[in-house]
């Protein structure tokens, strides 16, 4: 049997055998009975494409809004760390501050009060600390200890909230000061 490979010529099919395989060039291959040859014709598949093309389409769609909710959500921690960050170090600075002028609050007569960095003149790009602070006497000397029980607030104003980060430290302060000379002379 020849094959007829002329473009629009009917090619002509063997016929199959008793179990529905036919032999073409020496391979066996199976042929579908006539009463189901109908059904895998195109004509009863139109339309198909067009719908797993649009279970696709929304199975990438549902894709794409998760990745933007993400992105918006991990955007939203980026910011919050930031201004917590923000907040920590502005009342660590806080700390700082009074560690280094602890001396100068040895001398007040009151034992509590309030230090501002917006009062002192201390630029932080925005933010401020208040630093809350009690003085009590822990050893009369000589040289006098006094300790110093802080909290310090640092506060980083932002549209719409703003961060608020307390550290509470003690700290002992030495009175460096000499002590008065001996009013009797030497003995």
């Amino acid at each position: 049997m020849e094959r007829n490979h002329i473009k629009n010529q009917p090619f002509d099919f063997p016929q199959a055998n008793a179990c529905g395989l036919l032999r073409v060039d020496t391979e066996w291959r199976f042929q579908l009975p006539p009463k189901w040859r109908s059904l895998a014709q195109p004509k009863y598949q139109k339309g198909v494409s067009l719908v797993i093309a649009l279970m696709i389409l929304l199975v990438l769609t549902l894709i794409g809004i998760s990745a933007i909710s993400t992105t918006t959500f991990e955007t939203n921690i980026a910011g919050n760390e930031r201004l917590y960050n923000r907040s920590f170090y502005t009342s660590d600075a806080g700390v700082d501050y009074f560690v280094s002028m602890g001396t100068s609050y040895i001398s007040l007569p009151n034992s509590g009060g309030i230090v501002d960095s917006r009062t002192d003149g201390i630029p932080l790009g925005g933010d401020y600390f208040l630093v809350n602070w009690e003085r009590t006497l822990s050893d009369l000397g000589p040289p006098k200890k006094f300790q110093f029980k802080i909290t310090s607030q640092g506060i980083s104003p932002s549209f719409p909230t703003a961060g608020r980060i307390n550290i509470e430290a003690i700290v002992e302060v030495v009175d460096t000061t000499p002590p008065p000379e001996y009013p009797g002379g030497s003995t």
